[in-house]
């Protein structure tokens, strides 16, 4: 999925839907990702560095880790579940030239 954001700005929200046929679809659970605070620390950004392409004229970016987040409802305490989810932050120039992959 590609969304376009303005920093800074709110969090990212991300919810997790149960799909019912006859009733109402439930929240299983949501997380919320701080892209501010990302996109500003060094240390994530670093992870996202040029790497070389096979392909001529080309280059492409190292990939950001894989990320466990803990799904959380309002009414309980305890994560009803996990989202496994890989979130990068490019600029408009950049994202041009990797569309996101579904």
């Amino acid at each position: 999925i590609e969304l376009d954001v303005e920093l800074p700005g709110p969090q990212l929200c991300i919810e997790v839907m149960d799909f019912d046929d006859f009733t109402s679809d439930d929240l299983i659970g949501r997380t919320l990702v701080d892209l501010e605070d990302r996109f500003f620390d060094s240390k994530w950004r670093d992870m996202g560095q040029e790497t070389k392409c096979n392909e001529p004229g080309r280059v492409r970016w190292a990939t950001k880790p894989l990320e466990v987040r803990p799904l959380h409802t309002p009414q309980q305490l305890m994560p009803q579940g996990h989202l496994e989810v890989w979130v990068d932050i490019l600029e408009p120039a950049e994202a041009t030239s990797f569309p996101a992959e579904v």
